[in-house]
């Protein structure tokens, strides 16, 4: 019994031995997770940041750059509308010279009319045209309007006043 006392006592020794330095190896382990874990948080924690603020970034750069595709469309419609003024502008300018140039022509025919019309006047002796007035002729007992109105021509004394029906 002694025998095994003393095997029991060397096996208790031995599985102690061991186990004491296995487990103090697990505790130093699991201090130095505890040690890496706020640093790995920590890592974590500013890369998390880093990332933010490169989105923030990103983020600011695509606004940065559909301000820009909005002045640039802006500025295209700007530059559009003043190119339709400016084709409404020569469309009125052109409107106005085939006007001027149409008055020219009336001006133009006035003129050879009035030359025609003094060519003629002076055919005619003393170069004078006879003037014509016409007006309605009341009737004496009824005070109303005649049904044949008269037209009476001016001319020289000599001739006589024509009654047209």
């Amino acid at each position: 019994m002694k025998l095994a006392g003393v095997i029991s006592t060397a096996v208790l020794s031995l599985a102690l031995g061991v186990a004491a330095p296995a487990f103090a190896q697990e505790q130093h382990d699991q201090q130095d997770e505890q040690k890496a874990q706020p640093a790995q948080e920590q890592k974590n924690a500013q890369q998390e940041d880093k990332n933010t603020q490169q989105e923030k970034k990103n983020s600011q750069q695509q606004d940065k750059n559909t301000q820009q595709e909005q002045k640039s469309a802006q500025q295209q419609d700007k530059n559009t509308q003043q190119e339709q003024k400016s084709a409404q502008q020569q469309d009125k300018n052109a409107q106005q010279e085939q006007r001027n140039a149409q008055q020219q022509d009336k001006n133009n025919q006035q003129e050879q009319k009035n030359v025609q019309q003094q060519q003629r006047a002076g055919g005619n002796g003393s170069g004078r045209i006879p003037m014509t007035n016409s007006r309605q002729i009341l009737d004496g007992n009824t005070r109303s309007v005649s049904a044949r109105p008269t037209t009476a021509i001016a001319l020289p004394i000599r001739w006589l006043f024509v009654r047209i029906r």
